[in-house]
């Protein structure tokens, strides 16, 4: 009876482990079913967020390794590299990005294996000597300004990363409203929240967090260093006027 249950004892587990301690953990074994990750009612894996896909990517168990399988429209990233429409192998201790959520480490415990010690693994983040003023978006979801990090809550640290996402570009506030208020929601929230990562910015590095952030024709622009402040006496007025 003890090698009935061995034998149908899992041989290999994968766990997606929030970097940030912020969420959920997600466990499966392996199967032979494929575990789908998304916003579909049926994903074993569901995620609200409106940047993930309905049916986003697979998780895969085959000849004794993990895979990945992207299936999305915007892809995934894994260890901080676009994977759209393809499948890809997982090793402990990757890092998978799903939409705009917050990076989860990949932890793959195999039978046998000393399982405390995989799970409480440190994932260290290094960083590097930026500028005291530049504004970064690391892989583990933590928002830094040179060398302090933001204490920002989940959906504040969404704001930024789509903010970021379009690389200075401008972001309107139907974007903003459709994927971190879920599609409802009006912009005095969107105005509200990014209100608060202003002053967070402001509070915690001394910066000007209205530098950082810049509202532009209905909707805002990140910048990773501060906007330099106008010089003249010229105002801009109009729907295009900053604020």
């Amino acid at each position: 009876m003890a090698e009935q249950e061995a034998g149908m004892a899992y041989r290999s587990r994968l766990t997606l482990v929030p970097l940030s301690n912020r969420g959920l953990s997600y466990e499966i074994e392996d199967e032979h079913t494929p575990c789908l990750i998304g916003r579909d009612k049926a994903a074993r894996i569901q995620l609200s967020d409106q940047t993930v896909s309905r049916q986003h990517a697979l998780l895969i168990y085959e000849g004794g390794d993990w895979y990945l399988q992207d299936q999305s429209r915007n892809g995934t990233r894994v260890n901080g590299q676009l994977v759209k429409g393809k499948r890809v192998k997982l090793c402990h201790g990757d890092r998978v990005c799903i939409g705009l959520m917050l990076d989860h480490t990949i932890v793959i415990v195999n039978r046998g294996s000393d399982e405390t010690t995989f799970l409480t693994e440190s994932h260290t983040t290094v960083v590097a000597n930026y500028p005291e003023d530049q504004l970064r978006v690391l892989n583990s979801g933590e928002v830094w300004i040179g060398q302090k990090r933001l204490e920002l809550s989940d959906q504040e640290i969404r704001l930024v990363r789509l903010l970021e996402a379009v690389r200075g570009k401008h972001c309107s506030n139907d974007e903003i409203i459709k994927h971190i208020f879920n599609g409802v929601g009006n912009s005095s929230n969107v105005q509200e929240l990014v209100k608060r990562v202003r002053k967070k910015i402001t509070d915690q590095t001394g910066q000007d967090g209205k530098r950082y952030i810049e509202g532009y024709h209905e909707g805002y622009v990140l910048h990773t260093r501060p906007k330099p402040q106008p010089t003249g006496d010229g105002l801009r007025l109009g729907r295009g006027a900053r604020s």
